[in-house]
């Protein structure tokens, strides 16, 4: 998963370097420890200084230090081949030049610490709730109440396979009731399901109901 959503993301050029792969799947983890950190330890008005004195903040910080270095010599490349004639120019497609398209649209500047900070966010985003759904999914299939669906899956994919010599994109996209398993396991099992906030109220509070 971390190595498919590189490819993507980051392009052919980190795609597969280890170390970038690395930072992408411990960022959101180091990412908690060190918002926790500032929470419990670090009042509002002195968290400017945790960068300095933190230890979780400083590794998050070395981190993306580190992406940005990664990705300098990628925006540097991607800048020369925009140069090129429209007609030779190499086609990428991929968030890094997804990202520069949008900002030269914008007439801003991406540097490669503002680009660091997208391509790390989508990571998290990409990585964990893929990983995440993949698991539900995989759980509900394993679930002995849904045997009957799991059937209807199961013969789906042997008609798809009967009809067509490989996994080619048309013989994925026949694969209905797979997909419609898929969505409604997604739709139960959603990103930021277990997530609650909770406040204080010290006087009495009515709820208004717009409706």
């Amino acid at each position: 998963m971390a190595r498919l959503s590189a490819r993507v993301i980051a392009g052919p050029e980190l795609g597969r370097n280890e170390e970038w792969l690395g930072i992408c799947i411990s960022f959101t983890q180091k990412s908690m420890e060190a918002a926790h950190a500032l929470r419990a330890s670090w009042p509002a008005y002195t968290r400017w200084a945790a960068r300095y004195f933190s230890p979780a903040v400083k590794t998050v910080l070395a981190d993306r230090k580190r992406a940005t270095e990664l990705l300098t010599p990628v925006l540097a490349t991607r800048r020369e081949a925009s140069r090129i004639p429209r007609e030779k120019r190499p086609q990428f497609n991929d968030g890094v030049q997804w990202l520069m398209e949008h900002y030269d649209a914008q007439n801003r500047k991406l540097t490669p610490a503002i680009l660091a900070e997208h391509e790390l966010f989508l990571a998290v985003a990409s990585i964990h709730s893929s990983s995440a759904i993949a698991l539900s999914i995989l759980y509900d299939l394993l679930d002995d109440r849904r045997q009957d669906a799991k059937k209807e899956i199961l013969d789906e994919i042997t008609a798809i396979t009967n009809e067509y010599p490989s996994w080619t994109r048309p013989a994925v996209a026949k694969l209905l009731k797979l997909d419609s398993f898929m969505k409604e396991s997604q739709r139960l099992h959603f990103m930021g399901h277990g997530t609650f906030s909770f406040f204080s109220q010290s006087r009495p509070f009515h709820m208004v109901d717009q409706n």
